[in-house]
């Protein structure tokens, strides 16, 4: 008998040491629902022409930069200001500065704050096609500190991209048919914290090539992504890395047998490169075009997304979750203009949600995108009708949409005695007022439920339980909202020790069933 109870005891312990470790991993496995992206907010700026966002950037009081192009007027040679905008954390325009005289096209495309809070500007400036590359240093305030152009006055030049180096300097990268290019080359320009030049360096072949974006890499030297048509029958992207001089360490192009190209790359963690931009095919159409490669730019992985016309990706991003965020356009197959197209993927590049922004069958570009400070997105770009010149500055602030609910309260009794069922109540609030449905475990192998609900946020549910063994119990409970966005799990414990009345009714079995039974109890205890 002895050995008996031990085998028993011995499974017994085998069972809940197998159960329990199953149980914990369940419930710390337990994934919230993909986030339900929404706009938080959106403005428009600018004036009673064309006006557009080329890029954003967050600054350091949270607020954002962005830099672009005002009043372009569309029928005369396409006259324009530069354009730059500070705005607020919540959108509100704290001030602006247009530069550059009426008489040509002037576009500020790229902009970063710099160390001493104020920014660095590059773009391009000039008429029939006939532009010269220009880079621009200001103040917080947006007032021109130095300014500096490149290219000869009767060539194409162009700057595309500019970042603040490691030096305090910056490098710029863009298109030039200056400095001895053949059909044109890819330029990158090195200039010093003053805007004086230390080095200019043309890239690429025997045909046209262009570099949209560059970006400063961990062992000092530069990235720069474009498009080349030097190595290729058709265009491909351009893939180009340098030492710290500017001299090519290797290129890479991608690609198929129509017309590619990059807008845009990103270092990644792992020390390769995310790159987006556009992938052709035979009928005219493309899709974005999203590669991965290793620090040898070797690529690892590539991906295309987009609809059955035209769909390009001109920003990318690494997020703080390891995966890409992708901005862009996406042409819509029945009003046949372009709308605003959002990707974000995994690490491995795969989609995780889209979204594609239409501004009432306008006109809409979205240029750049930025993971902000608050681990949520905003974008610039324009909407309008461009040939109609009613076209503004459009920034989209995007948020998860609602936040998850908070963990549920559990307030009852923390002992107790078996047998007997007891009330607990439990209240939980959700940050957008959603109603809420509730999923409660006992600590018994059969003490879960099904979700209960809906109960208002905020409001006390009372639930009622019992247990019939003696033991310690945890009770866990989690709620969700409307559209299946789950809190975390709270616990509360349970302490149950065995009832005593059920020894009285035990015995009151016995003597009703034997009525000699106090007898023989009062003989073996000796009373």
């Amino acid at each position: 008998m002895k050995n008996k109870k031990i085998c028993i005891i011995i499974c017994t312990l085998t069972i809940v040491a197998t159960i329990l470790p199953v149980a914990g991993a369940v419930m710390n496995n337990l994934k919230p629902c993909p986030p339900l992206i929404q706009i938080e907010w959106e403005a428009t700026y600018g004036g009673e022409l064309i006006d557009w966002g080329n890029c954003i950037q967050q600054t350091s009081d949270g607020g954002y930069i962005i830099s672009g192009t005002y009043f372009r007027n569309a029928w005369s040679l396409w006259y324009s200001y530069f354009y730059l905008l500070k705005i607020d954390a919540n959108g509100n325009e704290e001030w602006n500065q247009t530069y550059g005289l009426y008489d040509s096209e002037h576009v500020a495309k790229c902009i970063q704050q710099t160390s001493d809070g104020g920014y660095i500007v590059a773009g391009y400036q000039g008429v029939t096609y006939m532009y010269d590359a220009i880079v621009q240093k200001t103040d917080d305030l947006g007032n021109i500190i130095w300014s500096a152009t490149f290219g000869d006055p009767n060539e194409y030049d162009n700057a595309q991209s500019v970042q603040q180096t490691t030096d305090g300097g910056y490098i710029i990268t863009g298109f030039t048919n200056s400095y001895d290019a053949e059909l044109g080359d890819a330029l990158l320009i090195k200039l010093d914290a003053s805007g004086s030049t230390q080095w200019i360096q043309t890239l690429g072949g025997s045909d046209s090539d262009a570099g949209y974006c560059v970006q400063q890499t961990s062992d000092g030297g530069y990235i720069i992504a474009g498009e080349t048509s030097s190595y290729t029958d058709s265009g491909d992207v351009y893939l180009v890395k340098t030492d710290s001089s500017g001299n090519e360490q290797w290129h890479k192009t991608f690609g198929g047998n129509e017309w590619d190209g990059a807008y845009c790359v990103d270092q990644t963690t792992d020390g390769g490169y995310i790159i987006s931009g556009y992938y052709g095919y035979e009928d005219w159409t493309n899709d974005v075009y999203l590669i991965k490669t290793d620090s040898a730019g070797n690529e690892q992985w590539t991906k295309y997304f987009g609809g059955t016309d035209l769909d390009e990706g001109y920003c990318v991003q690494q997020t703080s979750d390891g995966g890409y965020f992708i901005t862009g356009y996406s042409a819509d197959p029945v009003n046949y203009d372009p709308d605003v197209y959002l990707i974000k993927t995994d690490a491995t590049g795969t989609m995780q949600w889209n979204q594609i922004i239409d501004d009432n069958s306008t006109e809409d570009y979205g240029y750049y995108g930025i993971e902000t400070t608050d681990d949520e997105y905003i974008i610039a770009g324009y909407t309008g009708f461009n040939m109609q010149e009613a076209v503004d500055v459009w920034v989209i602030k995007l948020s998860s949409g609602n936040e998850e609910p908070n963990a549920p309260t559990i307030a009852g009794p923390a002992n107790g005695k078996t047998g007997i069922e007891y009330d607990y109540t439990f209240t939980a609030t959700d940050p957008d007022g959603d109603n809420l449905y509730y999923y409660v475990c006992w600590g018994e192998s059969c003490g879960c439920g099904e979700w209960v609900g809906p109960y208002a946020s905020g409001e006390e549910v009372v639930f009622s339980h019992s247990w019939s063994k003696k033991g310690t119990y945890e009770i866990t409970a989690k709620v969700k909202d409307t559209i299946d966005i789950e809190s975390n799990w709270t616990t509360f414990e349970v302490s149950m020790p065995r009832n005593k009345l059920a020894y009285i009714f035990v015995l009151q079995l016995l003597f009703e069933r034997f009525s000699n039974a106090f007898q023989i109890l009062k003989y073996l205890s000796g009373l």
